[in-house]
């Protein structure tokens, strides 16, 4: 897997896998799908949460294992000020990109973050929370 960091006004980061990639808009949201052909890159779907507003920040992380993506957005505000969350999107295999669900912590609170780092490995997914403050 490939990290690419690009200038702020653009993108934060890229995970890349064999033909696919996800570029993560951190300040441009939503994230974007694409498959590497031939050498040049083609846009092929925009990853969106269902419930989006400003500065969610939709792609502050994201981890890619084959067609499930987990992607956070530590900023969302569902149980407080940027108390974060994490969507988990599938390929349907004609390149299209669905919402399956949103994670958010069970115990979240304002500033937690939820969402800052994610990661994906079988039928487990980990989500970490910077600002979490529970002992």
């Amino acid at each position: 897997m490939n990290v690419f960091h690009f200038c702020q006004d653009f993108a934060y980061s890229v995970r890349s896998f064999p033909r696919t990639s996800l570029l993560l808009a951190y300040f441009l949201s939503p994230t974007f799908l694409s498959p590497a052909i031939a050498q040049s890159w083609q846009q092929t779907d925009k990853l969106t949460a269902s419930d989006a507003t400003a500065d969610d920040q939709l792609g502050s992380s994201v981890a890619l294992q084959g067609a499930i993506a987990l992607v956070g957005a530590d900023s969302t505000d569902d149980d407080g000020s940027d108390s974060g969350s994490a969507y988990l999107f599938e390929d349907d295999g004609s390149g299209n990109w669905l919402q399956l669900t949103k994670l958010t912590a069970n115990d979240a609170a304002a500033g937690d973050r939820f969402g800052t780092a994610v990661a994906i490995s079988g039928n487990t997914a980990l989500v970490s929370a910077a600002g979490d403050d529970n002992s």
